[in-house]
């Protein structure tokens, strides 16, 4: 019972068919996990949305979202301290500091940086106070 060389390539075809659409499956999914995320931002639920990007980076580390992934947490980590009780925003802004650290280490040409940059000069506003 061996396969001709034609049902091998067969196989062989019909394997990367499945292996494509696997693949279409996984973008679709992921574009849904990062656009649900992203609708926690939106809706200023930052608490939800940094869950969100959290899993979403555990759960598809070499997505091409990955920046905006990281982005949007360190975004959403910064508005949550921003608008925090006082005793409640130390802790807070430590978490979006190591973002932001985390985010310059991986993306250090990013477009994003401008911004984050001048958010983090509010914080230290902030902090100073």
């Amino acid at each position: 019972g061996h396969l001709t060389s034609d049902e091998l390539a067969d196989v062989a075809a019909n394997l990367i068919n499945l292996k494509v659409k696997s693949e279409d499956a996984i973008n679709l999914l992921e574009q849904k996990d990062f656009n649900i995320a992203l609708q926690y931002n939106r809706l200023s639920d930052y608490q939800a949305a940094i869950k969100s990007f959290e899993n979403f980076l555990v759960d598809f580390p070499g997505s091409s979202l990955r920046e905006k992934a990281m982005y949007y947490r360190f975004d959403s980590a910064y508005n949550l301290a921003v608008n925090s009780v006082k005793w409640k925003q130390p802790e807070r802004i430590v978490k979006t500091v190591n973002y932001y650290n985390s985010f310059k280490l991986n993306y250090v040409e990013s477009d994003f940086l401008k911004e984050m940059d001048s958010k983090m000069s509010e914080l230290e506003k902030i902090t100073n106070n």
